[in-house]
């Protein structure tokens, strides 16, 4: 395997494991993966290691972590073995990120105002 071919194997993965619900540092934690700080420059557009289809699957893989953290509510709500106060705190957690990563879908659709200074320095 080429290193281009590892290094998309690695970025699909850190993609499926996003919408399966895994915390990105916690993937980033893992042994075979990449740390956060790598992954956020695969992220960020004017950064010499940024990718732009990388950035396309990302978004798609949040919105699917919102999905799947969304389906841990209802098996949180339907776990008996847990007391009710232990799965209210559990449920809020869970929707608090839920919401941050696809508020539309939990209530939170206020428009936000975001201000972004771009600062463009060329190169010597």
């Amino acid at each position: 395997m080429t290193k281009t071919e590892s290094l998309l194997r690695t970025r699909q993965e850190i993609c499926n494991r996003l919408a399966q619900g895994i915390p990105l540092r916690e993937i980033c934690s893992m042994p075979e993966m990449p740390n956060l700080a790598t992954v956020y420059n695969w992220l960020m557009p004017g950064h010499a290691a940024f990718d732009a289809e990388f950035l396309d699957r990302y978004r798609v893989a949040r919105m699917w972590q919102a999905e799947a953290l969304t389906e841990k509510m209802l098996l949180v709500s339907r776990d008996e073995s847990m007391p009710n106060d232990a799965k209210k705190i559990q449920i809020d957690a869970l929707k608090a990120a839920s919401a941050k990563l696809d508020g539309r879908k939990l209530g939170d659709d206020k428009p936000r105002q975001i201000t972004v200074k771009v600062v463009y320095v060329p190169a010597s």
